[in-house]
């Protein structure tokens, strides 16, 4: 088995922590791309590779690097994230402002114990996704429900953050929009379209959030009382196209919707023809 698909492997199984992974396969061109810490830093200047260049790497995690390691780096080039100890010494501070960097795209400030995740797409997480005190990092959609005080979980989104109320979480930063939904209330996203008629609203349950929807079609079968029945929520829509009657509650119970319209009506017509 080659390293690139055994090092995939290992992950799968869980038997290695990701650190060993990352030392194990340090040598290998394709962790390259993933993730430079203390750890792997030392491991490959072992091996007499040339560390004074960190390029091309999504994160670099400089936590736990001393002021004497750091100064042995000359450039940080072409980094997503570059990660720094919130508390930095004077001398830490001084080592890294010594480091000729370009193209980052974000320097972000963790404790020592926070741990860093990152996610593209859409996620929903709980209590039981995570440990205590990570910082994670969404581009896309993140939905929180049942989450604790205690779980310290501090966000940053780019994109669309829904979180239940009682859900308690640190916003460092959020680049869009944020909604609140009841804790007992059911999610749909993440889709091009989603046609409603009468079928569909009898088969959701109560307090139904539709999310991150290119495309909504509201069918004429659908009346303002199945809506409030089902206490139907609407949030970030690029399009909805529903009845006039329908509109109001829309208005009233939506955050975002982009365009709200009855959409073409249907022409019908009748062709005679004579011989």
């Amino acid at each position: 088995m080659s390293k690139k698909y055994a090092g995939l492997a290992f992950i799968r199984d869980g038997n290695m922590d990701f650190e060993e992974i990352l030392l194990y396969f340090s040598d290998s061109p394709y962790i390259n791309s993933v993730l430079i810490s203390e750890a792997v830093f030392k491991n490959r200047m072992k091996r007499g590779k040339d560390m004074s260049k960190i390029t091309n790497n999504v994160m670099v995690d400089l936590r736990k690097f001393t002021p004497e390691a750091l100064s042995k780096i000359d450039e940080i080039d072409n980094v997503v994230d570059v990660i720094l100890p919130k508390n930095m010494s004077c001398e830490f501070a001084q080592a890294y402002g010594n480091i000729k960097k370009s193209r980052i795209v974000q320097e972000l400030y963790l404790t020592d114990d926070q741990r860093f995740c990152t996610f593209n797409g859409n996620v929903t997480i709980t209590e039981n996704d995570v440990t205590e005190n990570t910082f994670l990092k969404t581009n896309g959609v993140l939905i929180v429900r049942c989450m604790p005080e205690e779980m310290n979980l501090s966000v940053m989104v780019n994109g669309l953050l829904v979180k239940t109320r009682s859900s308690k979480v640190n916003i460092e930063k959020l680049n869009g929009l944020k909604i609140e939904i009841d804790d007992d209330a059911s999610i749909i996203s993440s889709g091009q379209r989603v046609d409603i008629d009468k079928c569909f609203i009898e088969s959701i349950n109560n307090k139904t959030a539709i999310l991150d929807i290119d495309r909504i079609e509201v069918k004429d079968d659908v009346t303002v009382e199945m809506l409030k029945s089902k206490e139907v929520f609407f949030g970030e829509i690029d399009t909805v196209l529903a009845p006039k009657t329908l509109h109001g509650y829309i208005q009233a119970n939506s955050v975002n919707i982009n365009r709200l319209s009855e959409g073409k009506k249907k022409k019908i017509s009748k062709i005679f023809s004579r011989r």
